[in-house]
């Protein structure tokens, strides 16, 4: 359902932002003009990573190469992540410095904060496949 919502999100902005959208149309803010690459990029990798999750709940493949599937996702996620956070602080612009400001440290705050969970993630699987990996 949160991978649909934010793909849905683009041509629904109140399906994230409520009533709040109406504002977002009288701010001053521009978007970087490569945010719709990021943007479907990781919505491409939440969609890999849910069909993988689908084939690996209903066991139509190993469930070790599901495993090292989701693992290369997270790698692709994190390497998305990095990507943005080397785009910052340049993630909007806008006329007046303090929305521009304000908006580019709250984005930066939001990748950091994704990528903090995506490492914490994908170390956890790794090392997960790893000890299994040792097992056998």
């Amino acid at each position: 359902m949160g991978t649909l919502w934010l793909a849905l999100t683009p041509r629904w902005p109140y399906l994230m932002l409520g009533p709040g959208q109406v504002y977002l149309r009288a701010l001053p803010v521009q978007l970087m003009p490569s945010w719709p690459t990021f943007y479907w990029a990781i919505v491409a990798v939440l969609v890999a990573q849910l069909a993988v999750r689908f084939f690996s709940l209903f066991r139509w493949a190993p469930l070790r190469r599901t495993r090292i599937a989701d693992l290369i996702l997270s790698g692709a996620g994190l390497s998305i992540g990095v990507l943005l956070l080397l785009k910052a602080p340049n993630y909007v612009s806008s006329p007046s410095p303090h929305i521009a400001a304000w908006a580019n440290s709250s984005i930066r705050i939001c990748v950091i904060a994704a990528l903090a969970i995506n490492l914490w993630d994908t170390g956890r699987l790794a090392l997960s496949i790893g000890r299994e990996r040792n097992r056998t």
